[in-house]
């Protein structure tokens, strides 16, 4: 029996991180505080560093589960959630968001789907999962802070009461 054997080209772009700063600085009167949904560990890590080069304060949850019950133990800006995760997707994990907010009389936190799903009625699921917003994977950088500097841009950091 023969394999398969199959290459990968990622294109990147190399920046200095005082170019990458200037060009993406952020006009908010705070750190801006973020929860990555993300189960794949170069995502994590890529996506990590670009937000925290752009001076995000980043929180990891590797499923929904995760994602759930840190969203009402620390207050964040903006959720940028995977969809197909283990455990629990990140559809369900809005879904469970969404209600316990409404539940508990709480501010809404944005929640940006990140995902790969690019199939005919993906965007509805998200929105009628509870999710603010769909972002495609490989999403690009200045995609992500647009959405960073949409929910955080002009408002105070979210508070929830604590449990």
């Amino acid at each position: 029996q023969q394999g398969s054997c199959f290459s990968l080209v990622i294109p990147t772009e190399f920046v200095s991180e005082q170019e990458e700063s200037t060009a993406q600085s952020i006009a908010v009167n705070h750190t801006p505080h973020i929860l990555l949904v993300e189960d794949n560990e170069l995502n994590q890590l890529v996506l990590t560093r670009y937000l925290e080069r752009n001076g995000c304060q980043v929180s990891l949850a590797r499923h929904g589960a995760q994602a759930v019950e840190q969203v009402f133990q620390h207050p964040y800006d903006v959720v940028f959630m995977d969809c197909e995760m283990p455990i629990m997707d990140g559809f369900e994990a809005a879904r469970q968001i969404r209600a316990r907010e409404m539940a508990e009389n709480l501010s809404s936190v944005p929640i940006v789907a990140l995902t790969a799903l690019v199939m005919e009625g993906t965007q509805q699921a998200c929105k009628e999962a509870g999710m603010d917003a769909y972002l495609g994977k490989p999403a690009k950088p200045e995609d992500l802070m647009r959405y960073v500097q949409r929910y955080a841009a002009q408002q105070e950091p979210p508070v929830y009461k604590q449990a």
